[in-house]
């Protein structure tokens, strides 16, 4: 079976922003991705290139936004491919609707159907686009993702200090186990169970001569001061929980709660929703040293 092959037609200004995450996430998949900037070396004739690749390929993404409307290269591209489309029925045409521009593009496209990824800005949302336009590309479908060998845990829970008092106190417990280990780790903004941890941990790695700073992050919403200066510091691409899938989750391997309401547990559906390892924390110190221990064999490789 020949390898199937995909031209991505874009204007210039959307690259940064949508064009360069989608490609690599196409070439993840197994998807063959031809794109100007990896395909055109110096000195070659940019509309031969272009061309070709439109003549080698068995489908075309149109990324569609108002830039893509408004660009010649763009132009000129789509009217190529819809002339081999009449030509010859060969090839074919997925556009890919990054903002609301539909009603706008030429009318031979608007008979298509998109692939709407007006909300790609949410990764949850941009997941599931891109497993349906993965699934309309010869049947490809989009992979799991497997654990690391090495844990990049996130431990946020309840914030009360009356009615956490107990998760709060196996947090920062918690957190001296894991500071004696060499991980990565991500901790949220709040008072309570977040900073116990973070003050727990940060004691253990100072203890043994190393920097908290090192290996301990603590995220905030964009725009909003942290309630404590534990960990390096980074703003959240996100200000809310509508815009996306906060760091806590995609950039660990295992999510830990201790208590918590209704933050603690949208936190935990995410993670789950992205194949992470979730684990709720009983808030005693014994229970801490058994999370540890169970962190431990699950990640053996590190022992």
């Amino acid at each position: 079976m020949t390898e199937f092959k995909v031209f991505v037609s874009h204007a210039s200004r959307d690259k940064e922003t949508f064009v360069r995450k989608l490609v690599e996430d196409l070439i993840s998949h197994g998807v063959n991705v031809w794109v100007d900037e990896e395909e055109i070396q110096v000195g070659e004739i940019f509309v031969d290139e272009i061309n070709q690749g439109l003549r080698e390929t068995d489908a075309t993404l149109l990324i569609v936004s108002s830039a893509y409307l408004e660009s010649k290269w763009a132009k000129l591209e789509t009217n190529s491919v819809l002339d081999r489309l009449a030509t010859d029925n060969s090839g074919r045409i997925l556009p890919v609707l990054i903002e609301d521009v539909w009603a706008d593009v030429p009318p031979l496209l608007r008979s298509l159907l998109y692939a709407d990824f007006r909300r790609h800005r949410h990764l949850l949302e941009y997941r599931g686009a891109l497993g349906k336009l993965l699934r309309s590309l010869k049947g490809v479908t989009a992979t799991r993702l497997e654990p690391s060998e090495t844990p990049v845990l996130s431990v946020t829970g309840g914030r009360n200090p009356v009615k956490n008092a107990v998760a709060i106190a196996a947090a920062e417990h918690f957190g001296r186990h894991v500071g004696a280990q060499d991980w990565r780790c991500i901790v949220g903004p709040s008072h309570g169970v977040d900073e116990a941890f973070a003050r727990g941990f940060s004691e253990a790695v100072l203890e043994r001569g190393g920097h908290p700073d090192d290996l301990l992050r603590s995220f905030s919403a964009r725009g909003r001061q942290p309630d404590h200066s534990l960990g390096r510091a980074f703003p959240s691409k996100y200000s809310s929980r509508s815009e996306g899938v906060a760091e806590l989750v995609t950039e660990a391997s295992v999510l830990i709660t201790f208590g918590g309401w209704s933050n603690t547990n949208y936190l935990g559906v995410q993670a789950l929703l992205e194949d992470r390892v979730v684990l709720p924390a009983a808030s005693t110190l014994g229970a801490s040293a058994h999370l540890h221990s169970l962190i431990l064999s699950r990640y053996a490789r590190l022992i």
